[in-house]
């Protein structure tokens, strides 16, 4: 892989066919900003409300990093995802993956497709503010809705938005 952003494609098309609309670079906290972080909305006109939100930090190698990046990720959303390509993943020890299912991230191996190779925990305990009616998840869901269009610029296929949910309609030439 030539960088993290060489992932993104896989990784977006993984989020999409989970329902969920990524949005790239965004600040959740101040741990500075996620990779990728992806919403799924419900079908209202307007802004949706954001009815679940995952996380996914891109690294190339650095595994130390991506479990510090994507346990900070885990106070803010309910499900944390760290992905690394294909071949990093299969060198790994049961020790390292183990740390992973421990800390209750995620892990996703990116080559040519997206596998999960570890599930992470869903976190929904949260303060108030954090909880689907407070005020923090609302404005995530609001910022996520408004960048949205900056991914679709991005997009390998043309979508459709129907019912809260993306849809993939025909390809385009690569523009990430």
């Amino acid at each position: 892989m030539k960088g993290e952003r060489a992932m993104r494609p896989q990784v977006c098309k993984w989020l999409t066919d989970k329902g969920f609309i990524p949005v790239f670079e965004i600040h959740l906290a101040n741990f500075g900003a996620t990779d990728i972080v992806a919403g799924s909305f419900a079908d209202e006109e307007k802004t949706p409300s954001l009815l679940d939100m995952i996380a996914v930090e891109l690294k190339l190698t650095d595994i130390a990093g991506v479990l510090r990046q994507a346990g900070n990720n885990r106070h803010i959303v309910p499900l944390s995802y760290a992905a690394m390509p294909e071949a990093v993943c299969r060198r790994m020890k049961k020790k390292t993956l183990a740390r992973f299912w421990l800390d209750g991230i995620g892990l996703l191996s990116v080559g040519d497709t997206v596998t999960e190779i570890v599930e992470p925990k869903r976190f929904d305990e949260k303060p108030d503010h954090l909880r689907p009616d407070g005020w923090r998840w609302k404005n995530l869901g609001k910022r996520l809705w408004r960048r949205r269009n900056e991914w679709e610029k991005r997009l390998t296929h043309s979508v459709r938005f129907v019912k809260g949910r993306i849809q993939l309609v025909e390809p385009l030439p690569l523009l990430i």
